[in-house]
């Protein structure tokens, strides 16, 4: 399987110089933060954009990998490839990738928390 897109691994100077991106939760601020509640941040850039993977130990013999609202929806459909691509980089013990992956409602980023949208919404299911 070949890939079409570019993962690199980086440092925090790179990531700084290519923030901000699409969501706080991809942000240095957030990766520090959750940090000091034992997750460990990985920098990437996917085609140049940065990608924090926040990686966590789970009791004495695993790990899991979370990335928070990442990445872009350009790549949503390629999460298989994604993922096989970061394996080389995750601890050996990782039993798991999980994506929150970005959405939209309308034009806003995550807007039907906003006042009246949820119950509209819930409405129309």
């Amino acid at each position: 399987m070949s890939n079409s897109f570019l993962l690199e691994p980086t440092d925090v100077k790179k990531i700084s110089e290519t923030e901000p991106g699409d969501s706080f939760f991809q942000t240095l601020f957030w990766a520090a933060l959750k940090s000091d509640f034992g997750w460990k941040p990985l920098y990437f850039l996917l085609d140049g954009k940065s990608l924090i993977v926040l990686v966590r130990k789970i009791g004495k013999s695993f790990s899991i990998a979370y990335i928070p609202f990442a990445p872009h929806e350009n790549y949503q459909d390629r999460l298989e490839e994604i993922s096989l691509s970061l394996k080389n980089y995750l601890p050996g013990s990782t039993l798991f990738i999980r994506y929150d992956l970005p959405w939209k409602n309308g034009n806003a980023p995550s807007s039907i928390f906003k006042k009246g949208k949820r119950y509209n919404l819930l409405q129309q299911l």
